[in-house]
């Protein structure tokens, strides 16, 4: 997959980061070698291999399923006061936290 100089800056953006034309160039290149890599993986036949690891069957205090799928058990539990937890937000409004839309481009004054 081609990931063009356009395709980093919005990449650039999305992560609030500037860059200059020469790393525009070197992440464009690595990102690109990043999706031929996940392109390669996905070409590898892995129907028939067995599972090896998974993290969460080694987790003790999760409960197999007949499925054989893990979920941790829903249990009410004591949390943080909404108060206390936009208290160091630079942005609430509602009582949420107000977040930058990253869905459309920023305005420039």
């Amino acid at each position: 997959m081609k990931i063009s100089k356009k395709d980093v800056l919005h990449i650039a953006n999305l992560a609030h980061i500037s860059l200059e034309e020469k790393e525009v160039h070197q992440y464009r290149n690595d990102l690109e070698k990043i999706l031929h890599s996940i392109e390669e993986l996905r070409e590898v036949e892995t129907e028939h291999v067995k599972e090896f690891f998974n993290p969460l069957k080694e987790m003790a205090h999760l409960k197999t399923t007949s499925t054989e799928t893990q979920n941790f058990e829903d249990r009410a539990q004591n949390s943080l006061s909404q108060e206390l937890v936009l208290k160091n937000s630079p942005d609430a409004q509602y009582g949420q936290f107000k977040l930058k839309s990253i869905m459309e481009p920023e305005s420039k004054p």
